[in-house]
């Protein structure tokens, strides 16, 4: 049995190698995002929520427009498909409604992004 004086660094770094999974799933879809903006640099990422069985998430986002201003907060609908992340449309919604209406929502179809 593991020592108690080991218990706790053990599951500190267990979960720093679960937190750097997360991360890197998180810069690859808000990657995913900045490809579709219009001022990719502009963009401040929130709320990121990813769904591995149904490989869809929900980052929550706001970036410039076309007129140079702040458009507001929106939910980035993605879908991972083949180890890549594919943008999916945006919705001016919360990121709990993102979850319950796409990222877990099993009636809504899969589909191949093109």
């Amino acid at each position: 049995m593991i020592e108690n004086r080991f218990k706790r660094p053990l599951a500190a770094v267990a979960l720093l190698i679960a937190l750097a999974g997360c991360s890197g799933e998180r810069k690859a879809a808000e990657q995913a995002v900045r490809d579709v903006l219009k001022d990719p640099e502009s963009a401040q990422f929130e709320e990121f929520y990813y769904n591995k069985e149904l490989r869809r998430a929900c980052l929550t986002f706001n970036a410039k427009n076309e007129m140079g201003g702040y458009g507001g907060k929106s939910q980035a609908y993605l879908i991972r498909q083949d180890g890549v992340w594919h943008w999916n449309g945006e919705h001016e919604e919360s990121p709990e409604e993102c979850r319950r209406t796409w990222a877990d929502d099993k009636s809504f179809p899969t589909r191949k992004v093109d």
